[in-house]
Formats: structure tokens, sequence, C-alpha cells
């Protein structure tokens, strides 16, 4: 069985090319093989197999599964650049039919961003490489005792672990975007209640310290004492605020024209920073040059000597 014969859909041009390129590719390497491509009712066919002779040599059964391993690499890389986003629409359409069409866009904008990300996340994006030979590999064992596959039919029947693979990369998509989906109309409801109110003072400036927590200080440079406002959480310590919450809650309930943030480096949430840009918009300001800033870093440079 040294013949094998893929079978497309009539009409995929590009997984046609890609096909045809990569088995000519091989012939300019070790392995000589003839192919040609045909029609046959609604489907493309590609025949390929060994050369006349060339399976006459010492290593017949290498030669021979060489060649099936070179298939079943083409048709992997089909696959993952070819048919896995379909694959992984369908998913997102059979397992989220209570939602609408829009969330499922944002669903599928999130698991490309996860793959893409987890691909990023590897050297060489191992992610991408292991569910093409996870592909490769259920590939080659079909082509060592078959010598036709029709590539959609065997996508539909035979690929089931690689598509369980594919629920689970959704599957992680649907939960970010509900808690992006959750975050969102937080922020929201936040804005809401800084707009509703009466600005307490006209500016503050917040100052992070690894000891302290978050200081605010008013335009004089004065610390804005908070231990007697009932309006806020009285979670502050007598030096600072020493919880993002708090922090957050301080600046909604003071709900200041201004916000210039200090000495972003001690800020270790860096989410913080971006949940505040997210409630005040353009009220938040993040200073690096000023003498505030100038004496943080002046005793941040004391304590290190």
């Amino acid at each position: 069985m040294s013949m094998r014969t893929i079978g497309i859909r009539k009409g995929n041009a590009r997984v046609k090319n890609y096909i045809l390129a990569k088995l000519d590719s091989l012939n300019k390497e070790d392995l000589n093989i003839v192919f040609e491509d045909y029609n046959k009712s609604d489907l493309l066919y590609i025949k390929c197999s060994l050369k006349e002779g060339f399976l006459a040599g010492i290593k017949n059964n290498k030669i021979s599964n060489d060649l099936i391993k070179n298939i079943a690499t083409i048709l992997s890389d089909v696959i993952i650049n070819n048919y896995e986003y379909l694959l992984i629409k369908k998913v997102i359409d059979d397992y989220y039919i209570y939602i609408t069409e829009a969330e499922k866009e944002q669903i599928f904008k999130f698991v490309d961003r996860i793959i893409k990300r987890d691909d990023n996340n590897y050297s060489g994006s191992i992610y991408k490489q292991l569910r093409r030979n996870m592909i490769k590999e259920i590939i080659f064992d079909y082509l060592k005792t078959e010598d036709l596959i029709i590539l959609d039919g065997f996508i539909n029947f035979r690929l089931n672990d690689y598509k369980k693979e594919l629920y689970l990369v959704v599957d992680r998509a649907f939960k970010e975007f509900i808690a992006q989906k959750e975050y969102d109309e937080f922020i929201k409801l936040l804005k809401y209640f800084v707009e509703i109110q009466d600005s307490k003072v006209d500016v503050i400036h917040i100052v992070a310290d690894k000891k302290y927590g978050y200081i605010l200080l008013d335009d004089k440079k004065r610390k804005i004492s908070i231990e007697n406002d009932k309006d806020l959480l009285n979670e502050s310590s007598e030096k600072g605020l020493n919880n993002d919450d708090t922090l957050i809650s301080s600046l909604i309930s003071i709900a200041p024209k201004k916000i210039y943030i200090h000495n972003i480096s001690e800020f270790s949430n860096k989410e913080l920073i971006k949940t505040i840009q997210n409630v005040f918009s353009d009220r938040m300001e993040i200073c690096s040059n000023c003498d505030i800033c100038g004496f943080v870093a002046l005793k941040s440079k004391n304590k290190l000597n």
C-alpha cells in the first residue's frame, strides 16, 4: 500500500494548492513521489505514491512510512491553518445557543486571544505544535491501514480528541468573556457613582508606598484624613490606605476633579491603575517628574543607602 489518496472539497483552491506545493517540495528532498489530482463528483482527489521502482531499495517499509508521515504532516498543517477556527465557531454555535450572535463574536475573539497568548507563552509556539502533533498522529495511524482519506469526513468523525481540546479553549474564552462583562458592568456602575456625586476635593495626589500602602494628598500636599468619613470604607491605616479596594472606594466617595498618580513603579497591582483610569477617564493623570515624585525617589534612595 504505497499509494495514498486525499479527498477535499472541490473549489477549495487554497487547500488544494497548499497540498500540491508541499507534495512537490518532497521531490526536492530524499523522498521521490508522483502525484496527480482529479475531480470526481463533488470532491477533488489528490493521489500520491512513490515513484515506480523506488520501493526496490532495502528500506521499503521506512520509505513507505516516510510517505505517510509527510502526508500526515501536510494535512495536520491544513487542518490547523484552514479548519481550526471553523471548528471553534462550530463549538461556540453548538454549546452556547442561548447567547446573541454579537456575544458569540466576542467569545471567538477571546478564543483567538487565548490561542495566540498560549502560543506566545511557549518558546517556538509549542502549544500550537502540540495540537498539530495530536492531529498528525491520528492521521498517521489512520493512513497506516487506509489508502484513502476524505478530509472533511475525517475531521468530523476521527478528530474527537482534538475537538475536545478546542472545546476546553472555548470554555476558557467563555469564562474570560463573562469575567470581562462583569468587570465592564462594575466599571459602568462606579462611573455612575462618580458622576452623580459632588467632588469633596478638587485634586488628589496618590502616592504608593510599600510600607504604608497608599497615601492621599490634597492640592496643598497635605495628607487627606478619611478615618472619620462615614462614606468611606474604614480600612485605612494610620499612615495610609493599605488595600486596593479601599483606595477605589475612597476615590469614588471623594470624587475628585483631578487625580495625580505618583511613584507608579510602587503599584504592585497594575490592574488597579487600569481600573482608576476606566472609572475616572481624563480626570486621572500619571505623573513622573514633580516635587512629590522627586521626594519619593529621594526617600527610596536614602533607604537603599
